[in-house]
């Protein structure tokens, strides 16, 4: 491969979501050279992370007070995230990768406070059993960024990481990158791979999650693909992980195929889920609503036409403090608080059930936002769960 340009750093960062965006700011913290390079366009960057909100992280060691931050969830323990991690996988997880998360998420919150970046700390919506902090995840992005170029990091935007290269020793000692303006090689030391997610990939997601699963929206960037994992397969990596697992959130129904944003839906523990063909399927109180909406999504995906409908015996007229807006879509955007939106219908009318259709993404999941209208309810229900 002949290269237009070549240049040398210390360590080449793959990706800038939020990993790429630490691993870069911290290399180049320690006084390294710093080569972030990221395929999107700048105005586009941060993977998945772009439509992100939230972390987990343990409250219990986690002081934010001197940045003026607090807990709504403040006995939440690094034994807890543990719990809830291998809770949620049945023990699949990797036991040292967990501890290794676990043990240092508080220590990485307040480092990135101290980088510049601004939590909110008021839950979005009820039913958080865990410790969380909110941000935008925009702002997020353009904060980390911002940071790392302070601290002499270069990002190459429109930049795909193509080809690992190794010495005849075997390491790994630069990369080939395409740019609108030609093959260029990156000399480095180091290679760190922060790009590691197809989920926005058709083809992939019909492979590794099954047939059908190219119709699924996608809630995040368009730009995760899956490339950094077959460039480090291709240069003798031991690829590893649970390639059909996926963080298949509840969204609005209306999502547009890819780069929705806000629009996940909540609330739905508080009613029934039905299918188009008036069926239930799932226990919707099973568990606390952080301990489902995830686990849920992949099973509304498998039904009819890929939708559900959740019912509740109560039409609210405010959300987060705001009135219910009549209109059918929510706001895709909104920072603090989250609305739901209702379609208005004429009196009188018998008992009155809410509406909410949900599509399921496989990527990283985002504000609350339901779509909602009023339906007249079926009168009984079956033992085998449908209505009738």
């Amino acid at each position: 491969m002949e290269y237009s340009e070549t240049h040398d750093y210390d360590v080449a960062v793959v990706g800038s979501g939020t990993a790429g965006l630490v691993a870069g700011l911290r290399a180049a913290e320690l006084g390294h050279s710093v080569a972030v390079l990221e395929k999107a366009p700048e105005e586009r960057q941060g993977g998945h992370t772009r439509f992100s909100e939230s972390f987990r992280v343990p409250s219990v060691g986690t002081d934010l007070e001197e940045y003026g931050y607090e807990f709504a969830v403040d006995d939440y323990t690094e034994e807890d995230f543990y719990d809830d991690i291998m809770h949620q996988t049945s023990g699949k997880a990797d036991e040292a990768l967990t501890t290794t998360l676990v043990e240092n998420a508080g220590d990485t919150v307040e480092w990135l406070t101290a980088a510049g970046v601004d939590w909110q700390m008021e839950p979005l919506a009820v039913g958080y059993t865990a410790a969380r902090t909110w941000f935008d995840g925009e702002e997020y992005v353009e904060t980390l960024t911002a940071a790392a170029e302070d601290a002499g990091a270069d990002f190459w935007f429109e930049t795909q990481a193509a080809a690992l290269h190794r010495a005849p020793t075997g390491e790994i000692d630069g990369i080939g990158a395409r740019t609108p303006d030609g093959q260029v090689e990156f000399d480095v030391d180091a290679v760190i791979l922060a790009a590691g997610d197809y989920g926005s990939n058709d083809e992939k997601r019909v492979r590794y999650y099954g047939p059908g699963y190219d119709e699924m929206n996608v809630l995040g960037s368009r730009y995760n693909t899956g490339e950094a994992l077959m460039m480090a397969e291709s240069a003798g990596a031991n690829l590893v992980g649970q390639w059909g697992g996926a963080h298949m959130a509840l969204i609005d129904a209306a999502s547009p195929d890819v780069e929705g944003g806000a629009n996940r839906v909540d609330g739905y523990q508080y009613g029934v889920i039905l299918n188009d063909d008036g069926e239930r399927f799932v226990d919707e109180g099973e568990d606390a609503r952080a301990h489902t909406y995830a686990k849920f999504g992949r099973k509304i995906f498998e039904q009819p036409n890929h939708v559900a409908t959740s019912f509740s015996t109560r039409r609210p007229t405010t959300w987060c403090g705001r009135p219910v807006r009549p209109t059918r879509f929510g706001p895709t955007t909104s920072r603090n608080c989250s609305r739901k939106s209702a379609v208005a219908t004429p009196k009188p009318e018998p008992r009155r059930f809410e509406r909410s259709t949900a599509r399921v993404t496989p990527t990283s999941s985002n504000r609350t936002c339901w779509t909602a209208t009023t339906r007249t309810a079926w009168r009984s229900k079956s033992r085998t769960g449908r209505f009738r």
